[in-house]
């Protein structure tokens, strides 16, 4: 029987490659390696300390006017904006200010408290949905808004499947 010769860069016969130890965490304080998401090795000091959340719901039911309200209450803002006056912060291309819907998926960051929240505020409208759906793959969670006029609708039941 022959035995083969790993592949280089590596240890044990056959390709692969010796387990290492996993490496000393960061000090406290220090900017996470992973981009805020907690590494499976490291749970613990800065496990949380960022945090993205998705505002997700129908067409018209609110995202804008609610994300608009969170960042003016968080201090990121100056002026409270609106979709109907069309100054909206999280709106700025001029199709999405023109017609007011949201056509692209914006992010906004602010502090609360000890965390850097990143609010992402996805389009509603059915024509737009690939560009929410990408969104999800990077949501810390996700918050679904239902308008209290418009009710629970057939995109709102798509939205709760896809979470």
């Amino acid at each position: 029987m022959r035995v083969r010769k790993g592949r280089r860069g590596c240890s044990k016969p056959g390709g692969r490659r010796a387990e290492r130890p996993p490496p000393h965490p960061p000090p406290a304080g220090a900017p996470s390696p992973t981009g805020g998401r907690a590494d499976a090795r490291y749970k613990g000091a800065y496990a949380m300390k960022r945090l993205t959340i998705g505002l997700l719901a129908h067409v018209d039911a609110g995202k804008t006017t609610l994300s608009e309200a969170m960042l003016y209450q968080a201090g990121a803002v100056r002026r409270l904006g609106r979709v109907d006056h069309k100054d909206a912060f999280l709106d700025t291309d001029w199709q999405e200010r023109e017609r007011g819907i949201t056509i692209f998926s914006k992010q906004a960051v602010f502090p609360l408290e000890d965390r850097e929240v990143t609010l992402l505020d996805t389009p509603g409208h059915v024509d737009f949905s690939c560009e929410m759906e990408r969104t999800l793959q990077v949501l810390d969670c996700a918050v679904l808004v239902i308008s209290a006029a418009g009710g629970v609708q057939a995109h709102t039941l798509t939205l709760w499947r896809l979470l």
